[in-house]
């Protein structure tokens, strides 16, 4: 992986608050509908969305997205995004997204959605 530039483009920054806000909303429908191309694992990314749409429900609107881009060998980015909370007695929530271009479509894959392991009683 190379370093492209570190910031999502208009497009894929859109998709991605879609996707936070899909999942805050708890509408799995529209979250799955936001991804390009089918999940690999269904049923283990519709457990990743109820566990990271019940960390998103405590955050309601008070929280900040975060966004790092990475471009492969292939020339898909991966954007590495952290829905942090103002709270900080709430977790982190992870997304990682692969996007693609081709021309003024492309292909945009959720391939990871959890929460921040809760470390606090380690």
């Amino acid at each position: 992986m190379t370093e492209s530039d570190p910031s999502p483009s208009a497009r894929e920054a859109a998709r991605l608050r879609d996707i936070v806000e899909a999942a805050a909303e708890g509408r799995w429908d529209r979250f799955e509908e936001l991804s390009d191309a089918p999940f690999p694992n269904t049923s283990s990314m519709r457990e990743q969305f109820l566990e990271s749409a019940a960390v998103l429900s405590k955050m309601g609107e008070r929280r900040t997205l975060r966004t790092l881009a990475r471009l492969s060998d292939d020339g898909t980015r991966y954007l590495f995004c952290t829905v942090v909370p103002n709270d900080a007695s709430v977790r982190s929530v992870s997304l990682t997204v692969l996007s693609s271009t081709v021309g003024d479509g492309g292909t945009f894959k959720t391939i990871v959605f959890v929460p921040e392991l809760d470390l606090s009683a380690l």
